[in-house]
């Protein structure tokens, strides 16, 4: 259901915390460390305050003076969930109600009138529910309004250029959510299901003929082989991805098509924005103002700028409903350990690169495990020209992937220089007792269930 009215006074609170960030945005490191300072105070006296399970979480700890926030426990998406009603800091909120309002009625914007509700796929192995009252909802549109301008567009250009984002197909998906707020404020945007299929999306955007493309990494690419190709014939004038990281390749492909260097996004259904890349394309600003993120070890030990990450802590500094203080995220995430010339205080993350259940324990010679982050993979299969799609199935001694090829592919030929590829690339990681076979289809369905994302089994 709309809610006209709800929509632009969010969207107006938006504009009035965007131009605070702006704020931000031009000072220096140290105002930005006293506001996140400020801010890290206020959510966690008020989850210990409201919340009964951080009550009893964080009963051994004073908080009414100083604290770091090393002092505070670890949580994470299984003890969210498994306590969901003693999480929330609004008693009316109840993990029943919320399924069940998910379940039967998606599209409607406002549960109890003023919460956004925002799920995940599972696709980790446990699905998420995560609830945005009306202020914090528009931190998320204020964060949307400052990618934009990074990427070179204002709020009001934005509200007049035609934009094109090809989205997750569930209503209660966050790309689906940020869409439906977005609607009132931008007279032209066309909302395409990453589900749906490819020749109908190309079709649709044909007809539109977008000036900014915005959808999942992976879809984005195969649009720019469509492109390539001259079935898609479209000239934006700006390309952003979300949900998936993009990839060198993946980079080079839509210069290929369109001309443009594509920006790229990092988020999750506990914030929304953590990062985005600004017009130098020189890493991802991690919106130091929204969030705080500790990159650290399977100890959880702070990792230095340049070393990569098992996992971060995330702490949201404007979510009060249902609080997320160092709650485990399993990202690989390296920071650079330098400043992105464009002078933005926020520190800059070099690279992601999957996550940590989707590492592989592959078997070496020796029966020992080799752990293989999934980012091994993807650069043997994906730097392949004749690649426009894949997914792999693993164990600890074999290794299948599935291929949809180039049209003009030599299917042989490429399902050779894949295994060839692969079976190196593991190799060098110790990785040689290994059965790596490779199979060509014509088509990897997108489920619904993985909101547009192509899954990988292990």
């Amino acid at each position: 259901m709309r809610h006209p009215f709800k929509e632009l006074r969010d969207l107006a609170g938006a504009f009035r915390l965007h131009r605070l960030f702006q704020r931000i945005e031009r000072g220096t490191a140290a105002d930005l460390a006293a506001y996140q300072e400020d801010r890290l105070r206020l959510v966690v006296r008020h989850a210990a305050t409201h919340s009964p399970y951080y009550r009893d979480l964080c009963s051994h700890l004073d908080l009414s003076g100083a604290f770091s926030l090393r002092d505070l426990p670890i949580t994470g998406k299984r003890e969210m969930m498994e306590n969901f009603d003693q999480w929330v800091t609004d008693p009316r909120l109840r993990l029943a109600d919320l399924e069940r309002q998910i379940a039967t009625d998606p599209g409607e914007e406002y549960f109890l009138g003023e919460y956004r509700i925002a799920s995940t796929s599972g696709s980790s192995g446990l699905r998420g529910i995560f609830v945005y009252d009306r202020a914090e909802w528009q931190v998320v549109i204020a964060a949307a309004l400052r990618w934009a301008e990074m990427f070179g567009v204002s709020p009001f250009e934005l509200s007049h250029k035609r934009l094109a984002s090809i989205k997750a197909d569930k209503p209660s998906h966050p790309t689906s959510r940020l869409g439906q707020s977005m609607r009132l404020g931008l007279r032209n945007l066309l909302l395409l299901d990453a589900t749906a299929p490819l020749d109908e999306i190309v079709r649709g955007l044909n007809d539109y003929q977008p000036e900014l493309l915005m959808g999942y990494a992976s879809v984005i690419s195969l649009l720019a082989i469509e492109q390539i190709e001259g079935r898609l014939k479209i000239a934006p004038d700006m390309v952003a991805t979300f949900s998936e990281m993009l990839g060198e390749e993946r980079v080079d492909r839509a210069r290929r098509a369109w001309g443009v260097t594509p920006f790229n996004h990092y988020g999750a259904a506990e914030q929304i924005t953590i990062a985005a890349d600004c017009e130098r394309h020189e890493g991802l600003h991690h919106f130091a103002d929204m969030s705080i993120i500790e990159i650290v070890d399977e100890n959880n030990d702070p990792v230095p700028p340049g070393a990569p990450g098992h996992r971060v802590l995330l702490t949201n500094l404007h979510k009060f409903v249902q609080p997320i203080i160092r709650y485990e995220l399993t990202d690989l995430i390296t920071q650079s350990p330098l400043s992105c010339p464009c002078g933005r205080p926020f520190p800059v993350l070099a690279e992601i690169g999957g996550r940590t259940e989707d590492v592989i324990a592959f078997r070496a010679a020796d029966g020992e495990p080799v752990r293989v982050p999934p980012l091994v993979i993807h650069i043997a299969i994906a730097q392949n020209p004749d690649v426009t799609e894949y997914q792999y199935s693993a164990a600890p001694d074999w290794l299948l992937v599935r291929v949809v090829p180039r049209g003009s592919a030599d299917r042989v030929r490429l399902a050779d220089a894949l295994r060839s590829s692969v079976a190196s690339a593991l190799g060098r990681l110790g990785v040689t007792e290994i059965r790596v076979e490779v199979e060509i289809v014509e088509r990897i369905a997108r489920s619904g269930d993985m909101m547009g994302k192509v899954k990988v089994r292990v």
